[in-house]
């Protein structure tokens, strides 16, 4: 959030979900976007019909 807000794109937040899978079900939906690593991205692409729309190496998530 605070990336979004530093490029001044503000976000209607209406769900939060802890489960990638569910967000992701949420997103391919067409209410919304989401994020995702873009290591992945052909596979989400792929499984629930979305498209990325773009990409940035400002965000770094660690596991």
């Amino acid at each position: 959030m605070h990336w979004l807000d530093r490029l001044g794109i503000r976000s209607r937040v209406v769900g939060e979900f802890e489960d990638q899978a569910l967000t992701q079900t949420f997103g391919q939906s067409g209410v919304g976007v989401f994020m995702a690593p873009s290591v992945i991205a052909a596979e989400i692409a792929g499984q629930y019909g979305v498209e990325p729309i773009g990409t940035t190496t400002e965000v770094r998530e660690r596991y």
